[in-house]
C-alpha cells in the first residue's frame, strides 16, 4: 500500500486535493503496517514471551513517534 501511494505521489502532486489523495493512501499503509507488526512479533517468538514482545513493540513504536 505504501509503495502503491508512493506511485501515486509521483503522478498526483499538482493540486491540494490530489496531495490530501496521496496523503490517505500513504496513512493507510502506514496504518496496515503497525496493526500487522504485533502479528508478526507473535509469529516470531514462543508463546511465553508474548507479552513482552507486544509490549517491547509497542515501546519502541512510541519511542520511534517521539523521536521523530
Amino acid at each position: 500500500v505504501l509503495g502503491g501511494g508512493y506511485l501515486v505521489a509521483y503522478v498526483l502532486m499538482d493540486a491540494p486535493w490530489q496531495l490530501l489523495i496521496v496523503s490517505c493512501i500513504l496513512s493507510a499503509g502506514v496504518g496496515i503496517g503497525y496493526a500487522a507488526m504485533p502479528t508478526h512479533n507473535l509469529d516470531a517468538v514462543p508463546p511465553r514471551e508474548a507479552g513482552a514482545a507486544v509490549g517491547l513493540n509497542s515501546l519502541m513504536r512510541s519511542l520511534g513517534t517521539t523521536v521523530s
